[in-house]
């Protein structure tokens, strides 16, 4: 990681989301009831004539009216914010438009994660009607790093470029920015992660987290902030807007993996993404799908198909090889070269999976070796020869097995470079704010970072970290419990529920899955442990028996008995087998107890 001091960026990562879905939440603290305004949800009641437990829901996400309610189930593309609302907009549409009248050479900067790739994409596949000299450029992970690199804005001088439009990155690049202008290059920055005191002299910074930027909605991803810039030159030239929304497959796939809140503007650009994916996606993602997704699967994609399908597979091109592999199958329309591309992200992540199994085996060895480990408040895990792009991941991993910070490092260029993760409540990035005076580099959020060390810094940093993390982090408090959003009886469970339900979506950060939960609960027939971990049982209703499975609940064996009731809390889900539909509940808490109600 090639970052200066200064470089204090947000990371964007894609495994964020998977540590949420698959933690083991905390065993110390029982799971919560989530609050919610009862006089609205009444109010609600009698405006919608829906079930109680829907109002409720929609309470909790913040519904309060009629109106809102229909924004929240309809959304439409007529909803979307002005993008000259945007502090810059005109700027960057005034430079783009001009580069295009003057038939400049525009180079488009991404990054090599999902939301860097599908940006790049984005712009290119847009601009490329309106110009034969639009190009894309992707650094490398390992030899440039994060951001805007010297090796990339020289690169970008050498080929005659005039502009560069630089995407999911940029925002710190004060320094690139700066030499690019000496050698009469100009920037437009569109970037979401939070600005520094000082910003590059950049032509344009389209960023809403600007301190005096009046956008009304802050949480866009990279690829959004791409997609408005697209809005307004659409808008400023009177182009038809359905150009534009057929580009909304790929915004989608970028707010899902980038793990952004998907309320407000990002539900809507979510919604109409998700449409066009499954209704008339670029021939790119249409053949990746084919690859990843079997005929006994729901062929219908949503959020939590993204993730954990689409994410892994792009960004396995950036951790092993190079990530400009992704934005060449988001740009093909050639059935042959996109098979050739969607068949070597297949490959490369393979490659990736077994480089992640065989370091987080070797991380998880070397943690258990540790004396007293249970102890530790954080694990610091290194080796010198473990692969840079899967640290992330294994840092997952080691944080949902054993709910503890998680700090996993390797050589590259004769540094030790890394990443963390961290649990819901302890601040990773503060942790390294404490540590700043040991370390080369480092930039992230409160959940996830990177850092470089100095090798000769190594053991001041572990000792300096560990000791913040002993008197910081508590895991009482600072382990997440599971939230529950209502109890309802499985009786309440059918179709008609169902089709309500499935109304919720797309569902992501801000607007999870609703958990229920319901007491007294019975098995039918015998429960069966799937490869020796997992949980599958059936529980009575009314009408006919519920399937149910519970990820990693094997130690609810004997809860699960027939004849006996238990509590359970659950996400009501369609399973999807061999063309069949059915309604299958996935258990998050099995217990004996009963959970106090608010």
């Amino acid at each position: 990681m090639h970052l200066s001091r200064k470089d204090k960026h947000f990371l964007t990562i894609s495994n964020l989301f998977f540590i949420f879905m698959s933690k083991k939440f905390s065993q110390t603290t029982p799971p919560q009831f989530i609050p919610y305004d009862k006089e609205i949800a009444q109010q609600l009641q009698t405006a919608l004539k829906i079930q109680p437990v829907f109002c409720q829901l929609l309470a909790q996400r913040g519904i309060n009216s009629f109106d809102t309610a229909k924004n929240f189930f309809r959304p439409q593309l007529s909803q979307l914010h002005d993008p000259f609302l945007m502090l810059d907009m005109d700027k960057a549409v005034r430079r783009l438009e001009k580069a295009l009248i003057k038939r400049e050479k525009i180079l488009v900067y991404g990054d090599y994660d999902v939301d860097g790739t599908t940006s790049a994409a984005l712009l290119v596949s847009f601009l490329r009607d309106y110009s034969p000299t639009v190009d894309f450029y992707i650094p490398d992970r390992h030899d440039e790093g994060y951001g805007i690199s010297q090796k990339g804005v020289e690169w970008a001088k050498g080929q005659g470029f005039n502009l560069i439009i630089a995407l999911d990155c940029g925002i710190s690049a004060v320094e690139r920015v700066a030499w690019a202008k000496t050698q009469g290059i100009d920037f437009i920055i569109c970037d979401h992660h939070l600005p520094a005191e000082i910003l590059p002299d950049a032509v344009a910074i389209l960023n809403p987290k600007q301190a005096n930027c009046n956008y009304p909605f802050k949480e866009l991803c990279g690829c959004a902030i791409g997609f408005k810039l697209l809005q307004a030159f659409v808008i400023n030239n009177d182009i038809e807007p359905s150009k534009l929304w057929a580009q909304l497959d790929l915004v989608a796939l970028a707010l899902a993996c980038d793990y952004v809140d998907l309320y407000g503007e990002n539900r809507i650009l979510a919604y109409y993404g998700l449409k066009q994916l499954n209704e008339n996606p670029r021939l790119g993602l249409d053949t990746l799908k084919a690859l990843l997704i079997s005929p006994e699967e729901n062929p219908e994609l949503d959020i939590h198909s993204l993730v954990f399908k689409f994410g892994p597979i792009i960004n396995a091109a950036g951790r092993i090889e190079h990530a400009r592999e992704a934005v060449q199958l988001f740009l093909s329309t050639s059935e042959i070269i996109c098979n050739l591309h969607a068949n070597r992200l297949f490959e490369l992540n393979e490659e990736r999976r077994a480089l992640e199994k065989e370091t987080a085996s070797q991380a998880r060895a070397q943690l258990l070796a540790i004396e007293n480990w249970q102890e530790a408040p954080i694990f610091i895990l290194y080796q010198s020869d473990w692969h840079k792009g899967v640290l992330g991941i294994v840092a997952a991993r080691i944080v949902e097995e054993f709910s503890r910070p998680a700090i996993i490092l390797t050589q590259s260029n004769g540094l030790w470079v890394g990443s963390a993760r961290s649990v819901g409540g302890f601040d990773i990035h503060k942790s390294l704010e404490h540590c700043a005076d040991y370390l080369n580099a480092y930039g992230g959020h409160r959940s996830a970072a990177g850092m470089s060390i100095a090798p000769d810094q190594l053991d001041n940093f572990v000792q300096t970290i560990q000791a913040y993390a002993q008197e910081n982090f508590n895991p009482v408090t600072d382990i997440e419990s599971l939230k529950i959003d209502a109890t309802i009886e499985l009786s309440q469970i059918n179709d008609k529920f169902w089709q309500l339900l499935a109304q919720f979506a797309p569902f992501a950060p801000a607007n999870m899955r609703p958990v229920f939960y319901a007491q007294n609960v019975r098995a039918v027939g015998l429960p069966k442990l799937l490869k020796d971990t997992h949980l599958k049982f059936q529980v009575a209703t009314d009408a006919q028996p519920l399937d149910v499975i519970g990820f990693n609940l094997s130690e609810h064996l004997d809860t699960v008995q027939l004849g006996q009731s238990f509590n359970m809390a659950f996400v009501v889900q369609e399973n999807y087998f061999k063309g069949q539909r059915r309604l299958q509940l996935e258990a998050r808490f099995i217990s004996d107890f009963i959970i106090p109600a608010l």
